[in-house]
């Protein structure tokens, strides 16, 4: 993932040029990454950590949702957009929100 938003951030119109790539595998796997939950079926867990922890917290769903945060700052809303089409739409398409 870090590879990505470096090159991301050092050659964004590069990346911008392969827009389908970023659709059909890097989006989906960003998202489903962010599925990656820690506390999904603990609750009563996820109340007890403090927000400070959670956001230094390295696992997959927040290394996912930072990364995507860098990605759209570094390759723009248009292209973010764009790339997010396929996923939004099978999210919205979906009954289980993991798929």
């Amino acid at each position: 993932m870090e590879v990505i938003l470096q090159f991301a951030e050092s050659s964004p119109t590069l990346l911008r040029k392969h827009q389908d790539a970023l659709k059909d595998k890097l989006v989906p796997a960003v998202a489903y990454m962010m599925t990656e939950v820690d506390y999904a079926d603990d609750i009563e867990g996820w109340y007890e950590v403090q927000d400070e922890e959670m956001q230094a917290l390295n696992d997959p769903c927040n290394v996912a949702a930072e990364g995507l945060q860098r990605l759209s700052a570094y390759l723009g809303e248009k292209t973010t957009l764009y790339s997010s089409s396929n996923i939004i739409k099978l999210a919205l398409e979906s009954t289980n929100w993991k798929e």
